[in-house]
């Protein structure tokens, strides 16, 4: 028996043919759903963020006006280095399906799943499809109203916790070391 009976492309049936195509095909069709669903959680959480700021500036009075056409005016919106990012982890997220499809491709060829008296399918791609899916999903979940108020109490809490580390001793050292360093470039020009 030689390598070339080994990889034989001939040995698939149409029907395995298929199913590879479909999944491969509902794999990229998932990423691409995903990522989108996630930009869409992200520009919410973005018009949310800016309408509560503008009620905030109404209510102290500082302009006047609708708070929704305020922060369409002065909010930040979308931007070129979001879509930016997007487009560049949806290429990513190809790449990695891509290279789970070449994965595939030497299992299906070489009969792996076969000895395992598993059916011929594009395990591979199918487990990074999902990996992806899940990492968008958790996305949009912490985009939720819920999770970015938790999200950002939690953050004031380690910065607190942080902050509250630091002791005035360090940063007196900290401060002599620095003035220390000016006078010594003072000394030298």
């Amino acid at each position: 028996m030689s390598i070339i009976d080994f990889f034989d492309p001939d040995a698939f049936s149409k029907t395995e043919i298929t199913h590879a195509a479909v999944i491969g095909i509902f794999c990229y069709a998932s990423v691409t759903i995903a990522r989108f669903l996630d930009l869409a959680s992200a520009l919410m959480r973005d018009k949310r963020f800016d309408e509560k700021q503008a009620r905030i500036i109404v209510s102290e009075g500082k302009l006047e006006g609708d708070p929704k056409k305020i922060a369409k005016k002065f909010g930040n919106g979308a931007s070129s280095k979001g879509y930016a990012s997007f487009v560049i982890r949806l290429v990513m997220y190809y790449f990695c399906v891509a290279l789970a499809g070449i994965v595939d491709g030497i299992l299906l060829m070489s009969d792996a799943w076969s000895y395992a008296h598993l059916h011929e399918l594009p395990y591979v791609s199918m487990l990074v499809t999902l990996l992806i899916v899940h990492t968008e999903f958790t996305s949009i979940w912490e985009n939720s109203p819920k999770n970015v108020t938790q999200s950002m109490e939690k953050s004031m809490r380690r910065f607190v916790k942080g902050a509250n580390a630091i002791r005035n001793k360090d940063v007196e050292e900290i401060r002599d070391i620095f003035v220390e360093r000016v006078k010594r470039e003072e000394g030298e020009e």
